[in-house]
């Protein structure tokens, strides 16, 4: 008796289990339809960027995708500076197209943000966001349809675009979607934001330190953004950590852009400035680039640039409004990535390809940013540095460019330095 009342229990238990699990699996099934009814019905709405929200609508797939007669992509992206809700949907493609898009979205970053994708109703992939990461922990993140370029000022991916022949990629700003360029109150359209990139240089530097405090003194900023992927330490990290707007922002070093593997991280920097102004706009200045006068007049500007007679642009020093069509022009031109060449992408291509045909495009500035080299004449040798409104100073280019001088510079070293670059230092210790 108590054998057969034990498998009566056993059994019970059996059935209850094969219940429970019936329910749940019917509850699984059930929100699995109900949210894709859900997202079929989400109408995407673009809004004002300026509450702190970046949103992007991309079209136009039909490049790479020529068989694929809805290849139309609309994109929703809903970031928040604080980080409370990321949305992506992706529409209209196949299963292995979505597949193949998200993964260019992982490549980019060491966290990808790929939210949802789904076909014809149909709920293929969703991953959830970790709001507990930094909110700009994905830099590289830029989906560019293809070369004419319909992109965005929102992070998102780089690893969309096709590779075709070189003499098919045409940067007309005539084929970009209109985005709106608002300026403030006082009629500036670039917001006085400063912005620094660090990848691996967790040691501040005396210059890098002076140069961040040139840009305190004379461009009186908002706010000064770091953007590094390592801790800053050191004696003259000490010295700018307490300064209340100097704020540093979590930001992974860009590895790969249109499926090409970035070189080396001073190409990853050139990237990381680009997708820094397409998200806030800016001034973004090398960390060795000393600002010398205040640049509001250019924050009256779309794009400012130094483009010195018959040479390259520089990128030392970019002043740009997030929705400037050439910024967009700009990153696209990474589709022609060329890994050999240490300045092609960053300024000959786009100075060729782009500013050449298109100069209306930026505010030209022929030799006030002191992007050419003048490393001797700072160092060594005698120049009017009052002249300019900024010096780009080559620091870490001296061994070569002034081998005679490769000393290490401090605040005791700069007070009897009798050299253009002692007078600069002291210029701004005096300041402080």
């Amino acid at each position: 008796m108590e054998t057969t009342a034990s498998r009566k229990r056993f059994y019970g238990q059996v059935r209850l289990l094969l219940c429970k699990t019936g329910l749940f699996l019917f509850c699984c099934v059930f929100l699995a339809f109900f949210n894709s009814l859900y997202l079929n019905d989400l109408h995407v709405k673009l809004r004002s960027a300026s509450n702190g929200f970046a949103e992007i609508v991309l079209q136009d797939m039909k490049l790479k995708y020529p068989n694929n007669k809805s290849a139309e992509t609309v994109l929703y992206y809903n970031h928040h500076i604080s980080q409370k809700q990321s949305k992506v949907i992706e529409r209209n493609f196949s299963v292995n197209t979505m597949h193949e898009l998200g993964r260019g979205i992982g490549e980019i970053s060491d966290r990808p943000r790929f939210a949802a994708s789904y076909h014809k109703h149909k709920l293929e992939k969703r991953t959830k966001f970790n709001h507990n990461k930094p909110s700009f922990d994905v830099p590289a993140e830029v989906i560019v349809n293809k070369p004419s370029l319909n992109n965005t000022n929102s992070p998102s991916s780089l690893e969309a675009l096709v590779a075709v022949p070189l003499k098919e990629y045409i940067y007309d700003p005539n084929n970009l979607d209109v985005l709106p360029v608002v300026g403030d109150s006082m009629g500036y359209l670039v917001p006085n934001i400063v912005h620094f990139v660090r990848f691996y240089q967790p040691q501040v530097s005396f210059v890098e330190m002076l140069v961040i405090k040139a840009a305190i003194i004379n461009i009186k900023p908002d706010i000064i953004f770091i953007h590094s992927n390592t801790k800053l330490k050191g004696k003259y990290w000490d010295m700018l950590k307490n300064e209340t707007i100097v704020k540093i922002e979590r930001m992974n070093r860009p590895k790969k852009i249109y499926n090409k593997r970035l070189a080396n991280v001073h190409h990853s920097s050139d990237v990381a400035r680009l997708l820094i102004l397409l998200r806030y706009g800016g001034i973004y200045l090398d960390n060795d680039m000393m600002v010398l006068k205040p640049l509001d007049d250019y924050r009256k500007y779309e794009f400012t640039v130094e483009w010195p007679a018959s040479q390259s642009m520089g990128n030392q020093l970019l002043i740009a409004n997030k929705n400037a069509r050439f910024l967009r022009l700009y990153l696209s031109s990474y589709a022609e990535y060329d890994g050999s060449k240490w300045y092609y992408n960053g300024g000959e291509l786009p100075t060729l390809k782009i500013l050449s045909k298109f100069p209306h495009l930026v505010h030209r500035v022929y030799d006030k940013f002191g992007t050419i080299n003048l490393c001797y004449k700072i160092f060594k040798g005698q120049l009017d540095w009052r002249y300019y409104d900024a010096l780009h100073l080559l620091y870490n280019h001296r061994y070569y460019l002034v081998p005679d001088d490769v000393s290490e510079h401090d605040e005791e070293s700069v007070k009897e330095l009798k050299t253009p670059f002692g007078e600069i230092a002291r210029s701004i210790l005096n300041a402080l």
